[in-house]
């Protein structure tokens, strides 16, 4: 089963798929145990004058938490000397979560909050080999049209896919009735949320 731009799911012959193809499991297959998938460790050599960080090994449900948080509101710039990496959220519970995540994550103790506005609180950590760390494993934001899914979230198992969800859901998403809304300006993170909803056996579609 592929799924077209317009996320119409068809069914296409395995000799008639494309290199590019977005390609929907079974859902039973999203329950799966699938092995852990192995977080890339950058040397620590280069941060030998700045605060060091735990690198975890795994992916886990809380990184993937803190991921989806970071994909639907958070900024990362690496480019300065010092990594800036900083979420906003009008939920001060949303934000609990996630400075309590990122802490037990990292051994970061130098997250602070700022009420900006009195609407939303941005969290702000300053550490280039944190920001270093989350490039390495797949999540870029330094642009809304460029956002998307990381590859080591999409390769781990329905506990990982729920958990990244959980944490994008709770920054950028519209909860009505009987459905969910969230609006994007990246193409891919728009398809990626998509096929991963109808992975889990969610019926998924896109104006």
């Amino acid at each position: 089963f592929v799924v077209t731009p317009d996320l119409e799911v068809v069914e296409r012959r395995m000799d008639e798929l494309r290199v590019g193809d977005w390609v929907v499991s079974n859902p039973n297959s999203a329950t799966t145990k699938r092995k852990r998938v192995a977080l890339v460790r950058i040397p620590e050599s280069e941060y030998v004058f700045t605060t060091e960080i735990t690198q975890p090994k795994f992916m886990t449900e809380d990184l993937a938490y803190v991921m989806g948080c970071l994909v639907a509101n958070g900024t990362l710039t690496t480019a300065k000397a010092n990594g800036h990496l900083t979420f906003t959220s009008n939920d001060n519970a949303v934000s609990a979560q996630y400075m309590r995540r990122m802490d037990a994550l990292f051994g970061i103790n130098t997250v602070r909050s700022v009420r900006r506005d009195g609407k939303a609180q941005d969290v702000k950590i300053d550490s280039r080999q944190l920001a270093r760390w989350l490039e390495a494993n797949g999540l870029s934001m330094t642009r809304s049209a460029g956002k998307s899914i990381p590859d080591t979230v999409l390769r781990a198992d329905k506990a990982v896919h729920i958990a990244f969800l959980s944490g994008y859901l709770s920054c950028d998403s519209s909860i009505y009735t009987n459905f969910i809304e969230q609006i994007t300006a990246s193409e891919k993170l728009h398809k990626q949320l998509a096929v991963m909803f109808m992975s889990l056996g969610c019926v998924a579609t896109a104006r």
